[in-house]
């Protein structure tokens, strides 16, 4: 009994499926309808206004990836936000950092002579 009324169910849904698709390939006949093949002219003309008739989205002009990179937008930009057209003068401080022969990881200002100074090491001009 439960096997019958599934097999009902089953083939009722099908049918329904079947139907469906008929009316949808009926529907899509109809809207394309038949074509005139003894003018072809006057088919090409019927298609030219039915082109021109349909509204075109707008698309956006999408640039490939990277693109900015090639346009030199960004040449004076840093992601520090550090200027490299800062030049170095007198009073400026210097976070100075060096290991090696010489360790040292100090504030360093910067003398009116644009030198800083490096123990162990003298004199290092930084300035201008």
């Amino acid at each position: 009994m439960m096997i019958l009324s599934w097999f009902r169910c089953l083939s009722g849904a099908l049918l329904g499926i079947v139907l469906g698709l008929v009316g949808v390939s009926s529907v899509m006949a109809q809207s394309i309808g038949p074509m005139d093949i003894t003018n072809p002219s006057a088919e090409a003309g019927k298609t030219a206004e039915l082109l021109q008739a349909t509204p075109r989205p707008k698309r956006s002009r999408t640039e490939p990836f990277g693109a900015n990179l090639f346009r030199g937008g960004f040449g004076g930009e840093r992601e520090d936000g550090l200027n490299p057209d800062y030049i170095v003068s007198p009073g400026d401080q210097i976070n100075l950092r060096i290991w090696g022969a010489v360790e040292m990881n100090n504030m360093v200002t910067v003398d009116p002579q644009g030198n800083i100074f490096v123990p162990g090491v003298g004199p290092v001009t930084v300035g201008g």
